[in-house]
């Protein structure tokens, strides 16, 4: 025999006030925050990844910059190595192209000349190369390489790397 139910008897009794919808609560926010932090580290891993490509196209500049100093030396003898160098010396060429904006300090102990690469690589990018070359037959470059373009100084994901090399200077006939 069926008992009949009265109106009353689908309310909830004192003990099931609201607990299978105060569990789904808590579940939901454990699995919410479970998801934003694995958003958070996933957004963390994307920007160092980013950071490492961008530092290796700084890496590769400055050795760009390296290696056209080191050939237009020893092709050219493109530096100079005191103030009272006898003429011109001829423009550093890299890429086929001439480097134009040369800066030289010359002085009795040896000479400084400083110039800057723009690299397309894939993006415009820049090497930044002072060769020091004295008097007593030996030579340091210093190659400095940027991931973003020649005079962009004030982007916060700029990157620098850098390559030093110093080497001995072989006299023509010696």
């Amino acid at each position: 025999m069926v008992t009949p139910q009265t109106p009353n008897s689908y309310l909830p009794t004192p003990t099931q006030s609201g607990y299978a919808l105060l569990f789904a609560m808590f579940v939901s926010s454990i699995m919410l925050s479970i998801g934003l932090g694995i958003s958070t580290i996933i957004y963390k891993e994307l920007i160092l990844s980013g950071i490492g490509r961008e530092s290796e196209f700084s890496f590769y500049n400055a050795q760009t910059g390296l290696e056209c100093a080191l050939y237009s030396e020893s092709a050219d003898s493109a530096f100079y190595a005191t103030a009272d160098a006898d003429g011109d010396n001829t423009r550093p060429k890299c890429d086929g192209s001439d480097i134009l904006d040369l800066v030289y300090d010359r002085g009795l102990e040896g000479a400084t000349t400083t110039f800057n690469m723009t690299i397309n690589n894939p993006a415009p990018s820049c090497a930044k190369v002072t060769v020091y070359k004295s008097a007593s037959n030996y030579m340091v470059i210093d190659s400095r390489g940027y991931n973003t373009a020649c005079g962009v100084e004030t982007n916060s994901r700029r990157v620098e790397r850098s390559l030093k090399l110093r080497t001995n200077i072989v006299p023509a006939g010696g």
